[in-house]
């Protein structure tokens, strides 16, 4: 079952015109909400680009691999 927060994506996705899903723009936030939420963690737990900027190299090659740069 889907939670909260990817419905909510769902809905910012839905095309009223067509009343079809997105399914490129879904897919879009759901890759950027994930880097985001990685990202957040790693500074809810300490760590940020000056001691560990190996970090955000991995997230900046994870936006090119799905095309969300």
């Amino acid at each position: 079952m889907m939670n909260e927060r990817i419905k909510e994506l769902e809905k910012r996705c839905w095309d009223h015109q067509t009343n079809h899903l997105n399914a490129e723009k879904f897919a879009e936030l759901i890759v950027r909400n994930c880097i985001d939420e990685m990202v957040q963690q790693m500074w809810n737990y300490g760590i940020d680009e000056s001691n560990n900027p190996s970090f955000y190299k991995a997230v900046e090659k994870a936006k090119q691999h799905f095309g969300v740069v």
